[in-house]
């Protein structure tokens, strides 16, 4: 029986550790990327017992966490959590949630949308979304939504739209910032950025030479840009050769040859 219940024992510990493993490697494994949505509800998006989802960052002195629906009379707008901020005690609040950095391609058009509440205190509360390029607050000074000094006291869809001018990677900051103290909480649901993914173009990689080897001086992948002979060559000398396309002289093949220009022209086309 001993046996038995060590034997239990020790498969119970092995599935409880596997799972805790799964989730953990499920969490790493998950990054944050466009088209983005962020219900908070997915135990994926978190690693261990981390208040916000991987990539968020919360600063400020009551700062926003996950929070399940069934500890607030609010109910989440989708699933069961959402993130919430308790009331500040103290003026001119400044309590931010930086959604992660993703990359966006500049020019695109992307739209950003979430669901605000924010029922208020002793006093209305202020509320902005802005966009930067670093979960800093000294990169935020772009606002795409604000609600200044008022109360929302069912579950409000804001929705803007934000064109990057370069490429790069931007996030939004969810700011509770009312200016008086005795603000009342801040709930925010459903998250989501849409609009173009970003790709990253690879480069070609350089043409290298190799046997068997055939150069008729017309490829242009055979050439870096910054010289006048395929790549691997070089030529020195007063007068040294080039690639050229010669009015009255026709290449063997294609249009290109490698030209010397003396008091006497000389030629060489394929090898």
């Amino acid at each position: 029986m001993r046996r038995f219940l060590s034997y239990l024992f020790y498969i119970i510990a092995l599935a409880i550790c596997s799972a805790i493993y799964s989730q953990e490697l499920a969490a790493q494994d998950w990054t944050a990327s466009i088209p983005y949505t962020e219900c908070f509800d997915d135990d994926s998006h978190y690693t261990g017992d981390a208040s916000l989802p991987n990539g968020w960052l919360a600063v400020g002195s009551n700062t926003f966490y996950t929070t399940h629906q069934d500890d607030w009379t609010t109910k989440a707008v989708s699933g069961e959590r959402f993130i919430w901020a308790h009331p500040s005690y103290s003026s001119k609040r400044k309590d931010i949630a930086f959604s992660p950095l993703m990359k966006m391609k500049g020019g695109s058009e992307y739209t950003v949308s979430l669901y605000l509440y924010m029922p208020g205190g002793a006093r209305n509360s202020s509320f902005k979304m802005t966009v930067g390029n670093a979960q800093d607050e000294t990169a935020h000074t772009n606002v795409l939504a604000e609600r200044t000094d008022t109360r929302i006291t069912q579950w409000e869809k804001i929705e803007v739209k934000f064109t990057p001018e370069t490429d790069g990677e931007y996030c939004s900051g969810l700011w509770a910032c009312s200016v008086l103290s005795n603000d009342g909480f801040f709930g925010i649901d459903e998250f989501v950025i849409d609009g173009e993914p970003y790709e990253e173009i690879p480069e070609e990689p350089e043409w290298e030479a190799s046997i068997p080897y055939i150069e008729s001086f017309d490829d242009k992948t055979h050439y870096s840009g910054n010289e006048f002979l395929p790549i691997g060559w070089f030529s020195s000398g007063e007068y040294p050769f080039f690639t050229a396309n010669i009015n009255g002289v026709a290449a063997v093949t294609g249009e290109y040859i490698i030209w010397l220009q003396l008091h006497q022209s000389l030629y060489q086309d394929r090898i």
